[in-house]
């Protein structure tokens, strides 16, 4: 893997009602980030729009939540045609326990997507440890990671209107892919070094 190559990753933020995703280049040459494209979708609010209403009532609004999902992620992956796809692991919060199946849902829809389409496998990343890689701290909050993210030197945005569409959701996306960047590409790089010098 040569060091001027340019890594394309897409990260998701999961959830139903609101899910983030961004695509973004790593640099090995510096250790940066370049933020490329960002966005935020919501499979479950699709769902409530009248054009699907008929099918929502057929064959429940989550099946056609799931459907909203399923097209979306292979549209993107279709599209931005990443090296690496992650996403946020599912956690039950105590607040909300019922969240975690539709986390999972989310999470198995994704998965297949990702299989079907791209021939790749996502790699998840626990909470905690992608809110320990961009901000410090495992237990950051959501306006604590957008902080984070606009003020870390190694991430970069393409242009300013990137910036200013950067939701929570996105923000979170983006923690994921730097939490990539910093605690699993490198081990990844390695090994490919490795299997290439037995080659």
């Amino acid at each position: 893997m040569s060091k001027t190559s340019k890594i394309r990753v897409l990260g998701f933020d999961p959830g139903l009602s609101h899910t983030g995703w961004n695509l973004s280049e790593i640099d090995l040459e510096n250790g940066a980030l370049n933020v490329v494209k960002l966005g935020e979708f919501s499979p479950s609010g699709t769902a409530d729009k009248a054009t699907y209403r008929e099918e929502s009532e057929k064959y429940g609004k989550r099946t056609i939540s799931l459907a909203v999902l399923r097209e979306t992620i292979a549209q993107l992956l279709t599209e931005l045609k990443p090296d690496y796809i992650v996403m946020e692991d599912a956690f039950i919060n105590p607040k909300r326990p019922m969240a975690y199946g539709a986390l999972s849902m989310w999470h198995c829809t994704a998965r297949m997507v990702a299989r079907d389409v791209a021939g790749k496998a996502i790699i998840v990343i626990p909470a905690k440890s992608a809110k320990l890689g961009v901000s410090g701290r495992g237990d950051s909050g959501k306006v604590n990671i957008q902080q984070a993210v606009v003020t870390n030197p190694k991430i970069h945005f393409k242009n300013e209107k990137l910036m200013q569409g950067l939701t929570e959701h996105c923000a979170d996306s983006i923690g994921l892919s730097y939490s990539f960047m910093t605690m699993y590409l490198p081990s990844i790089i390695s090994e490919a070094n490795a299997i290439a010098k037995l080659l």
